[in-house]
């Protein structure tokens, strides 16, 4: 599922909409360290749970990616 969110990504397609599916595919990665914390070993982090902390720092840049795509059409519309 995150190749094929990566390729519009890559295109610069849908910004808005595949950085919203990622953060929900990163979200539900995440939700381990809830339902289940001593599978991650939470808070000293196994390499299970050092493999999920990695969807934060993409989170982060899927944020990054649609604010710059908003900023972005926010100035072409202010431009038209």
């Amino acid at each position: 599922m995150v190749i094929v969110a990566t390729i519009p990504l890559i295109a610069g397609a849908w910004l808005r909409y595949v950085g919203l599916l990622c953060l929900v595919l990163f979200t539900g990665a995440l939700t381990i360290f809830v339902i289940a914390p001593s599978a991650t070993g939470f808070p000293a982090l196994t390499l299970y749970g050092e493999f999920l902390l990695k969807d934060v720092v993409l989170a982060a840049a899927t944020v990054s990616i649609i604010a710059m795509d908003a900023a972005k059409q926010a100035y072409s519309n202010k431009r038209s």
